[in-house]
């Protein structure tokens, strides 16, 4: 059944100024790709190194240092009504809210960041150094995470309030916005690293498809689940919002292999590389589907084959590459779970694309 498009209703008040406020978002996402890599040093230092007793390191160092270089930016964006609700007439509110909406966001979560942080080293100081899986429930940790992907997602918000960008904007224009969602993507495979199949070696998935330790293969596939929803519901929210633009894949699976490579200290190289490989061939079909707000079926089908491809590439190569030490130390595989994940993370993917869309899709952005 065909729906009759509408036009997207105006912008409200707090986004004017989108259009301008974009001119500097490709800065704001370089630094938030120097912020993003420090924070994946210090996680590759606590995973990797033994040792790590104190808050003062050269990756927090690295990892602060970055920060500091992005509030500044954000800061020196905002300057001018800054300055004037201080120097100026009018109300402070009314200055504030002369500061495009993503950037107020922005600095807000800034100034959290930075109490998050003294906080975090107060925490250290008294407690000491989490370890293991409790790194990743600290309420300092949690609160700079939180505050951390504001910052760096702040060129989507910019774009999500631009009707300027019209329907099909592409990759050149939407960069600096699928750069800070992938980057805060990662962030947040990060933090539910405890679930990220992607830190994962073949020879894992091997012993779960042997199905010898029940327990064992119920988490693999859980977390390989888990992984699905946070690779795809991100490219679906694109999906809703623009025609997704080729490359967006990769570059999204591409920053959270970079994660997951630095967790696992590039023990899951061959994963990642899969991984990736995985994501050019869908930015191939991207370009013939040409999901987005106004075709549907095409983002239902975006969200079955995104996770139905990728993970059909992992258990391949983990199949095919094993050696014969492998093939003598594992059971044999169950038919069953080699060939059926794929299609269950086609489903989940499938089944996330149709509650995203549902009453959304269909209604083309104006300038489209």
């Amino acid at each position: 059944m065909t729906q009759t498009p509408t036009t997207r209703p105006p912008a409200p008040p707090e986004a004017d100024g989108a259009g301008a406020a974009r001119r500097p978002d490709g800065v704001t996402a370089l630094l938030s790709l120097w912020f993003t890599a420090a924070l994946l040093l210090d996680a590759w230092a606590h995973n990797n190194l033994a040792g790590l007793e104190s808050f003062f390191t050269p990756w927090h160092a690295v990892f602060y240092s970055g920060f500091a270089a992005t509030a500044a930016w954000l800061a020196w964006v905002v300057r001018t009504p800054l300055l004037a609700a201080v120097r100026g007439p009018g109300t402070l509110r009314e200055r504030w809210d002369g500061v495009p909406a993503a950037y107020r966001t922005a600095l807000v979560a800034a100034a959290g960041f930075a109490v998050a942080g003294a906080g975090d080293m107060a925490w250290h100081t008294v407690l000491g150094i989490e370890q293991a899986i409790r790194i990743l429930f600290s309420p300092t940790h949690l609160a700079l995470a939180t505050a951390m992907v504001l910052i760096v997602s702040t060129p989507l918000r910019t774009a999500r309030a631009d009707d300027g960008l019209g329907l099909d904007p592409g990759l050149r224009r939407l960069l600096p916005a699928v750069s800070g969602l992938a980057l805060a993507t990662a962030q947040v495979l990060l933090f539910v690293q405890y679930g990220n199949a992607l830190i994962r070696r073949g020879e894992g998935y091997l012993v779960a498809f042997g199905y010898t330790d029940t327990l064992f293969t119920a988490w693999v596939l859980s977390s390989v689940v888990l992984t699905t929803l946070v690779l795809v519901v991100p490219l679906l929210h694109l999906a809703t919002l623009w025609r997704l633009p080729p490359g967006a894949v990769t570059v999204l699976f591409g920053a959270c292999g970079a994660l997951s490579l630095a967790v696992a200290g590039g023990a899951n190289r061959v994963t990642v590389a899969t991984v990736l490989v995985a994501g050019v061939l869908c930015d191939v079909a991207v370009r013939r589907l040409r999901p987005g707000p106004d075709r549907r079926r095409a983002v239902l089908a975006l969200g079955a084959l995104v996770p139905g491809v990728t993970w059909t590439l992992v258990v391949a190569v983990a199949v095919l590459t094993r050696s014969p030490g492998d093939r003598a130390g594992t059971a044999p595989l169950q038919l069953e779970l080699v060939l059926g994940m794929p299609v269950v993370q086609a489903l989940v993917g499938l089944l996330a694309a149709h509650v995203m869309t549902a009453g959304r899709v269909g209604r083309p952005r104006i300038g489209g």
